[in-house]
């Protein structure tokens, strides 16, 4: 893929000092990378990525109606989110902002 400018990466590695926290390659280690791709002037799309022990994954897609309006619909998967936190593993939500 070319990358003329639209496309942004950013890695991380993180230390975890939780006792007995096994993260990426089962080291106390947790990896996020997250991207960010601008489709066109008025669209992005966001992508990020956390691995531990678990992982959760989250998308973001926005679009710039005009100068005032930008709406948008995110996801996000956290297997983290164990069945016994009663909270489903999967979020939708939906975006509409106004900018004076």
């Amino acid at each position: 893929m070319k990358n003329d400018g639209a496309l942004t990466w950013a890695h991380e590695l993180k230390y975890c000092t939780k006792e007995r926290s096994i993260g990426f390659l089962a080291l106390p280690i947790w990896y996020t990378v997250g991207l960010r791709y601008k489709t066109s002037d008025k669209t992005t799309v966001s992508i990020g990525v956390e691995q531990e022990d678990d992982f959760a994954l989250g998308a973001k897609f926005s679009h710039k109606i005009d100068e005032h309006w930008t709406v948008g619909v995110n996801k996000v998967y956290d297997n983290r989110r164990k069945p016994a936190l009663k909270r489903p593993v999967f979020d939708l939500g939906f975006d509409v902002s106004y900018t004076i």
